[in-house]
């Protein structure tokens, strides 16, 4: 007999983050490994209130995105209440940070909770805490502004879990000393990605369309905003041109009131012909940028896991990032790319990749091979499902 999921998550597709892409990607593998999905998030703009996206039910409320998702919590625990009623839901998986699943009833609910700790609130703001509150975006402020009430919501949603799963060693340990519990009464389940949608896509109409005819390409993919430390990144292109004169930055995700700050970045240090913003790109389009670019390259102040960095790998491209999270969990340092701890580690990384093709080629295929043996989607839906099992039966 096959399990009855409830997925609960603010975001969604045609929303990309990581949050939105893993609730995306695990109810993908959860259906196609014979379990009857529903999830509930919140309505964007054009959207209709149900669907069905690869044999997912989506049940869409409330709506718009950041900050109003605080003001649908209430409207997501109820839709997830009726559904566990109509549905006989088994299971339902919420994600921490965002929890809505706390505006459900403590009492009268059949299904069983569980929670995937994406990152601790006290890890998030620790990190935001290191940027200058000028330069964070509203929801980053949002974050810092309702920490202690958020904090005290967390605690209380991990002691009443069921089950809870972390997506990285790394978040694991975060996790256990953020709540004071043990390591092992928090599952690992490594994310992943459909590999096979990275495998075969044709970078040269991105090229082309860029002009950047066989200029080495620096590519980055994700959110514009403090954290991701995007100013390094557009700094070690001006190191790099030193050696590397030809050499290019890509810069894909949607913008923010962040990215002035990096265009302006970008104007002083004479840039504007070596970094480019492409602004959002679908999803179909993405591995076409993979496929384009030389190296990928990460900065972030912090990564959980790093679905970007998995995505790249299997893309078979080489990866540089910072040796922080997750991400060492990923990327093998020598091996499937390199990893720093500092700017000159991350200029020398980038160089060492674009200058020996042999090395790059050789980290390409390492990358893809271990993504496709650890961090697929299949795999990952398999191992919840069997975790589901374990939770139902305690």
């Amino acid at each position: 007999m096959s399990e009855t999921v409830c997925l609960l998550s603010q975001f969604y597709y045609p929303i990309r983050g990581g949050i939105a892409r893993y609730a995306y990607d695990l109810s993908l593998g959860l259906a196609e490994a014979g379990a009857d999905v529903h999830v509930v998030t919140l309505r964007p703009k054009g959207r209709a209130s149900c669907e069905e996206i690869g044999g997912v039910n989506v049940h869409r409320v409330g709506g718009g995105q950041d900050p109003y998702f605080v003001l649908a919590m209430p409207l997501m625990a109820k839709k997830a209440r009726r559904l566990c009623e109509e549905e006989r839901v088994d299971i339902i998986h919420g994600q921490i940070p965002h929890v809505p699943d706390a505006c459900l009833p403590k009492s009268g609910l059949r299904a069983r909770l569980v929670e995937t700790i994406h990152v601790p609130l006290d890890v998030e703001a620790a990190s935001l805490r290191l940027e200058r509150f000028g330069d964070l975006i509203f929801w980053e402020k949002f974050v810092l502004a309702s920490f202690p009430l958020s904090r005290i919501v967390e605690r209380r949603l991990v002691r009443r879990a069921d089950g809870l799963i972390s997506l990285s060693e790394a978040t694991r340990r975060d996790a256990a000393r953020s709540y004071g519990m043990d390591e092992g009464e928090i599952r690992l389940i490594h994310g992943g990605i459909f590999v096979e949608n990275f495998t075969s896509a044709e970078g040269q109409e991105v090229r082309e369309r860029l002009k950047l005819g066989e200029d080495p390409m620096i590519l980055y993919v994700g959110r514009h905003c403090a954290r991701k430390r995007l100013g390094m990144l557009i700094r070690a292109v001006l190191a790099l041109k030193k050696r590397h004169r030809d050499v290019r930055l890509v810069i894909v995700g949607r913008e923010t009131g962040y990215t002035r700050r990096l265009r302006r970045l970008v104007s002083e240090l004479n840039l504007g012909d070596s970094v480019f913003f492409t602004g959002y790109v679908p999803d179909r389009e993405l591995p076409k940028y993979y496929s384009a670019c030389d190296v990928f390259a990460l900065t972030s102040r912090h990564e959980a896991l790093g679905l970007t960095v998995l995505e790249a790998m299997a893309s078979g491209k080489p990866v540089i990032a910072p040796n922080v999270g997750g991400l060492p969990e990923v990327v093998l340092h020598g091996k499937t790319g390199l990893l720093f701890s500092a700017f000159r580690g991350l200029v020398e990384g980038i160089s060492a990749v674009i200058t020996d093709e042999k090395l790059a080629r050789r980290m390409g295929a390492a990358g893809r091979e271990r993504v496709a043996r650890m961090f697929t989607c299949r795999k990952m839906a398999r191992e919840t499902l069997q975790y589901y099992k374990e939770v139902l039966s305690a």
